[in-house]
């Protein structure tokens, strides 16, 4: 009791003689020597005193900032006084923007970075500011037009604001907006050092690239991301689309290639068989139907009952004169046809075919017979 009486005398003279300086201080140390509920008063007398006697904006902050996260309540307090005792400083508004944020109240927060971002000159905290409220705006307020306002002016000040330019891509991709989308890729490509978001970034870029009929540079960053991410069967197979799109045929077949060489025993046989097709269109682009023929050959045994590979492969064979193998092909596009008149075609050229190509009459004539079986009326048979 003696040692408080002394103390209330200390802090009277302290007041008496305005020695404000020396009684935060003295208060500080008190505070220090409590519990953190003991001292919660003496903090709070503190931070009036820096404020309303010293003008320490900066100091009361600090006390504010002590009392987060546990006592909301009275750093709140604090920072709404210093914004009341200096309005023009920002750390009180981006203070009560994020004390908001917490509680859910979103409108508010995003007025305060705003209100902060009317109060700040430097152009990379003006662009985060702008960024932060641009975003609250986008995904939690539900106002695209207020969002994109703030993260193209976030861009404006700081060319280099990524949660601006990652919130902005995700609209203008929504939008379909590729021109603005387009510029904004490289910024964030540059700025990623994860491989596996650059990779999808690269993906992106392509994608967009690709919309506004830039297939050079479409190809560079599907390639770039299939760099990234080399056990990517998706991502193989779209370079390797992208590239016959562009009538690049030598780098499509060696894209497809390597996509066949990422598939297994659990990859889907439609895949398989359409790499296999894909390849084999690549390697006639490029006067290799040898390769061709094997490679639908190699689509025939993953699914054998395909009748457009069965045509395509009729078709390669006929070009190379292999008389005999065109008339297997054509006897097992025979045994897949169900309806009579496509079966008496069937049967017509390949009589046509043992007659003309391979000078064999018996065979000939018992396709012909098939073919009258079927259509007694056929005139050119007769």
């Amino acid at each position: 009791s003696g040692d408080a009486a002394v103390r209330g005398k200390l802090e009277a003279l302290y007041r008496e003689r305005e020695q404000w300086q020396a009684l935060a201080d003295h208060l500080g140390r008190r505070a220090a020597q409590m519990t953190s509920e003991e001292a919660r008063p003496l903090h709070l007398e503190r931070a009036e005193i820096l404020l309303e006697r010293l003008g320490d904006t900066e100091a009361a902050l600090t006390i504010a900032r002590a009392f987060l996260p546990d006592d909301v309540t009275a750093a709140e307090e604090i920072f709404t006084k210093c914004l009341q005792r200096d309005t023009a400083h920002p750390a009180p508004l981006l203070a009560l923007a994020d004390l908001a944020r917490g509680k859910g109240d979103h409108q508010r927060a995003a007025k305060l970075l705003l209100d902060a971002a009317e109060r700040t000159q430097a152009p990379v905290e003006l662009g985060r500011l702008l960024a932060e409220a641009g975003a609250l705006h986008l995904e939690q307020l539900d106002d695209e037009a207020r969002a994109i306002e703030c993260l193209e002016g976030a861009l404006a000040s700081d060319p280099e604001q990524v949660l601006a330019a990652e919130k902005l891509l995700a609209v203008r991709e929504r939008q379909e907006d590729w021109a603005k989308a387009e510029p904004l890729y490289e910024l964030l490509v540059r700025k990623t050092e994860d491989d596996k978001v650059r990779a999808d970034l690269f993906q992106r870029q392509a994608r967009c690239a690709r919309q506004l009929g830039k297939l050079d540079q479409a190809a560079t960053a599907l390639a770039a991301a299939a760099a990234l991410d080399l056990a990517s069967l998706p991502l193989a197979r779209e370079l390797a689309d992208l590239q016959a799109e562009r009538e690049a045929w030598a780098e499509a077949r060696a894209e497809y290639e390597r996509a066949k060489s990422l598939t297994g025993p659990d990859t889907p046989a439609e895949i398989r068989v359409a790499l296999c097709e894909q390849l084999a269109r690549c390697a006639r682009q490029t006067q290799d139907d040898g390769a061709a023929v094997r490679y639908y050959e190699e689509a025939l045994e993953l699914e054998p009952g395909k009748q457009a590979t069965l045509q395509a492969l009729v078709e390669l064979r006929t070009e190379r004169g292999e008389w005999q193998e065109v008339v297997g092909l054509k006897r097992k596009l025979l045994g897949l046809a169900t309806a009579d008149a496509e079966r008496a075609r069937l049967l017509e050229d390949v009589g046509d075919l043992l007659q003309e190509k391979q000078g064999d009459w018996t065979g000939a004539m018992a396709a012909y017979q098939e073919v009258l079986a079927l259509e007694p009326d056929r005139r050119q048979v007769l």
